[in-house]
């Protein structure tokens, strides 16, 4: 898993990189300090969730709009706040953050809300199964798959949908 953090205190902001670090499902962390850097990075890298504080110091933009425009490209980003302020809670649903989390941090919170959110992440990126029958092409959910059946040299694909024939 990806996970793009948006930390303006330098201090803080480490200490969450060593959190994340040592949750084997996060295969990549990138942090950054600025609001719109951010939303830059959270374009060109893809990231599977995204932490973000809310009061940025100095900057023109805060972490609530930082969430407004990712939400308003992407409505399938992970978004959870950790900040040290309740206040922005309701307006925060806006957005619909997956978590919203009141600093100081507690570290095994963090960590298991990182996994069950791999979890959810992992259960949904699935390839479709491309199944090919009398020049017909079908794209079959895994999930829908209840079992398969072999006769000769066919197989038999039964889902929630129906019946697939395949050569496969």
């Amino acid at each position: 898993m990806k996970v793009l953090l948006l930390e303006d205190e330098e201090i803080t902001r480490e200490f969450f990189i060593k959190i994340l670090q040592e949750i084997p499902e996060v295969k990549d962390v990138l942090a950054t300090s600025n609001g719109e850097e951010t939303i830059s990075l959270a374009h060109s890298e893809k990231p599977d969730l995204i932490l973000l504080d809310i009061e940025l110091d100095g900057q023109d933009i805060d972490g609530l709009q930082v969430a407004r425009s990712l939400f308003e490209h992407n409505q399938d980003n992970y978004i959870v706040f950790i900040t040290g302020y309740a206040k922005y809670a309701l307006e925060s649903f806006s957005v619909h953050p997956y978590d919203y989390i009141l600093k100081p941090v507690n570290k095994n919170r963090m960590q298991n809300l990182i996994k069950e959110i791999s979890i959810k992440i992992e259960k949904f990126n699935f390839k479709p199964l491309i199944i090919t029958y009398a020049d017909k092409i079908y794209q079959i959910d895994p999930s829908e798959v209840i079992f398969i059946e072999k006769e000769n040299n066919i197989s038999y694909l039964h889902t929630t949908r129906g019946i697939f024939r395949s050569y496969y």
